[in-house]
């Protein structure tokens, strides 16, 4: 079955398009934080006027953050901004998802639609009792409110002062709200709002005892019956698809609260995701954040990754996803294909624009191997549950994004059936796996299929927009028509790219260069063990170790302290075998594989977490291998023929000659004598040991395989202090 689907490239048939384009909903998202300050609510109405002029922005909303009480003034002149200069220009709606007190309540209640969470509240004015917080001209803008929004001043009121009793009327027209008419005399609240002497026969119910805070959220029972917002929404994202926009809105505009013109750069991702690009783009990224001070960062998205660059792409993406917290606009830019891990940094950016072209979402590489058979599950798991994280924190339908790793699932495209205790604008539209929506049938309507079971999915630019994935589709695709949906003008985007030393490490950190200076590393260490002192040899081991730490280190922005341990651990062990132990055992073994492992941590910067790093971990570790037995070879060839090259033959040490013209030769270390003579092996040859010819012992190295104590051997030569023996 996988074969078919990476031979096929089978993607599923995404619901047909409506016979009539419905024409697009444009929005803005504005968090209100308070407290509310002159300065913030006049950065607010330049945003939104932007948003509406620039834009074309016809949904507004506003979502109130409570952090603080807030004075009156610059809630009142909030409250008016939303309630007469807006009007007719867009429709408001305020989400409160946390309780909101104090005079934010105000332009809370101006806007034209009031949606709560289900933990959200709002109200109490007072905090407590006989508290002063309206004097009359405060009091008329709250009842002005009121009646604008078609709430009971009674039920506002007593938001400002808790000592009100509100009761329940049912009259002929419905039912309605009213004060005590001796408390609304003694505040000064026009007699309108309290019960009349003709209603007293209706059977007055207090609903809001005196002394009680007036603050109205969904979890009491009593206030839901008050109809004082419209709705109650989930979450944030929930809120977009009501209203049919983006889930992207959610992010937020850092730039409409500029008083400048915005700054932006063009960062280029292109080719496969690895850990050097990564880390290039981190760099980039930090110095037009830090050094340029950009507003705005648009990233032109044409790349590629497969499972081994999830966890680099994902820690990317969440760095990019924070950047609007420093007030940076992050935008993927895809003018072409975004495949496998390169969708987790087009998840992490606020806005995605898409090109005619433009294809989003295919995860074909992170679910099967290059032969078509399905990866383990526990791996696919760990990539679906990053990406759904990564793209429900950017406020994008979890559903969706769940089905791009999962080919089994069944998504439906569905809307809510009508609800008679909801009042919205219009009904829900949401995606939900087919098994979900025909559960709960009675509230899902289901209008057609999304993704098909056992298909895959990706998303072009119509179906990115439909689905509330992409922000918007420029066509022709140019960086100049992405940037003016921002109000950027072209001529403030500023160009980056890699440094001279990010290119020079990302070629040594090519898996091919880097095997190539390890088996370059081995061969010379070889050479240089072989001949006395240190030489060329050892200088350009030395140089080709240096590379592949440095490289690896700084284009994983981090040095790997256990990899450096075990390589500085391994070249002693080795050390100890070859010059102070004789024979070749456990310590030069140990050494090795320390090596070996080493070099691997080197390349895979971390040490492994899941199955899949594991298996990485154990490939590096065998071409590593592989590349030293290539280096025996190597240095075999070379310690034979290398004397015998012109110039070349310079870079090996000599064995001392006699030079007739120089004066009398040097007397060798051992008398050329014993060449030929034979003695017994006093110690264990492994290869180095004693050796006794007749009344003399002699420092030897035996040729071959390892002789023991009392064997014969006889010397086969004398290479200045070393001489080297054999078994008879």
């Amino acid at each position: 079955m996988g074969l078919i689907f990476w031979l096929g490239g089978l993607f599923s048939p995404l619901a047909p398009p409506s016979s009539a384009q419905e024409e697009r909903e444009v929005g803005e998202w504005f968090p209100v934080r308070t407290p509310i300050t002159s300065e913030g609510v006049t950065r607010l109405k330049n945003a939104v006027n932007r948003a509406i002029d620039s834009r074309g922005a016809r949904k507004l909303v506003f979502q109130f953050q409570f952090g603080g009480a807030s004075e009156a003034g610059p809630c009142v002149d909030l409250a008016n901004f939303l309630l007469r200069d807006i009007r007719g220009r867009a429709e408001t709606y305020a989400y409160v998802d946390r309780p909101l007190t104090g005079h934010a309540v105000l332009p809370a209640l101006a806007c034209n639609y009031l949606w709560l969470g289900p933990e959200g509240a709002i109200g109490q004015v007072a905090s407590k009792a006989g508290e002063e917080v309206a004097d009359k001209a405060l009091q008329l803008k709250y009842i002005e409110i009121a009646e604008a929004r078609g709430k009971f001043p009674a039920l506002i009121l007593k938001m400002l002062y808790p000592e009100l009793v509100v009761y329940q009327i049912d009259a002929v027209d419905g039912k309605k709200f009213k004060l005590d008419r001796d408390q609304a005399q003694r505040f000064g609240i026009d007699a309108r709002y309290a019960l009349a002497a003709d209603e007293m026969h209706l059977d007055p119910r207090p609903v809001l005892r005196e002394q009680e805070p007036g603050l109205y959220r969904p979890s009491d029972p009593r206030t839901r019956a008050f109809g004082l917002w419209g709705r109650v929404v989930g979450s944030p994202q929930e809120v977009v698809e009501l209203l049919g926009l983006p889930g992207s809105l959610i992010q937020g505009n850092p730039l409409l609260l500029l008083d400048q013109p915005p700054k932006a750069v063009r960062i280029v991702v292109k080719g496969e995701i690895t850990r050097g690009s990564v880390e290039t783009l981190r760099r980039q990224i930090k110095r037009a954040v830090e050094r340029d001070k950009v507003h705005a960062i648009i990233f032109e998205i044409n790349a590629w990754g497969g499972p081994g660059s999830v966890r680099i792409a994902d820690d990317l993406a969440k760095e990019i996803a924070d950047l609007k917290e420093r007030g940076v606009l992050t935008i993927a830019f895809i003018p072409a294909t975004v495949r496998g891990a390169a969708n987790y940094l087009a998840f992490g950016c606020s806005r995605i624009v898409m090109g005619p072209q433009g294809e989003l979402g295919d995860c074909q590489a992170l679910l099967f191997d290059r032969t078509g058979r399905p990866l383990p599950e526990r791996d696919v798991a760990v990539y679906r549950d990053s990406l759904r994280n990564l793209a429900a924190r950017q406020g994008y339908n979890p559903v969706l994004i769940e089905g791009l790793l999962r080919p089994g699932m069944e998504i439906v495209k569905v809307q809510s059936r009508p609800d008679p205790e909801q009042r919205a604008a219009r009904p829900t539209i949401a995606f939900l796996e087919r098994a979900v929506a025909e559960k709960e049938a009675k509230r899902w309507e289901i209008l057609g299929v999304v993704k098909a079971k056992d298909r895959l999915m990706a998303f072009d630019a119509d179906r990115a927009l439909e689905y509330g994935i992409a922000w918007e589709k420029v066509d022709p695709p140019t960086l100049e028509n992405v940037a003016r949906l921002e109000g950027i003008e072209p001529r403030n985007i500023l160009g980056t790219r890699a440094g001279f030393l990010d290119e020079v490490a990302a070629f040594l950190a090519h898996p091919i260069v880097t095997v190539f200076l390890v088996i370059v590393f081995f061969t010379c260490l070889i050479l240089e063990f072989k001949a006395p002192g240190i030489g060329v040899p050892g200088v350009i081991a030395a140089v080709c170790i240096v590379l592949v730490v440095w490289a690896n280190s700084w284009l994983a922005g981090e040095l790997n302290s256990l990899a450096i341990l075990l390589l500085l651990l391994g070249a002693v062990l080795l050390g100890i075998e070859l010059f102070i132990l004789p024979g070749f055992g456990v310590c030069g073994i140990s050494g090795i594989l320390l090596i070996l492992l080493g070099l691997s941590l080197v390349v895979v910067q971390r040490w492994p977490e899941t199955p899949g790093e594991y298996l990485d971990l154990g490939k590096n570790v065998g071409i590593f291998a592989v590349g030293l037995l290539v280096s025996l070879v190597a240095a075999f060839i070379l310690a034979r023929y290398l004397p015998n090259v012109p110039y070349a033959n310079r870079l090996m040490l000599p064995p001392p000659e006699e030079d007739t013209d120089a004066g009398a030769p040097l007397p060798p270390a051992q008398s050329p004598e014993l060449l030929g003579a034979v003695g017994v092996a006093v110690t264990p040859l492994h290869p180095a040991g004693k050796a006794r010819f007749g009344d003399r012992f002699v420092d030897v190295v035996a040729e071959g395989s390892f002789v023991e104590p009392g064997t014969s051997i006889q010397v086969i030569e004398i290479d200045g202090v070393r001489v080297v023996v054999k078994a008879l």
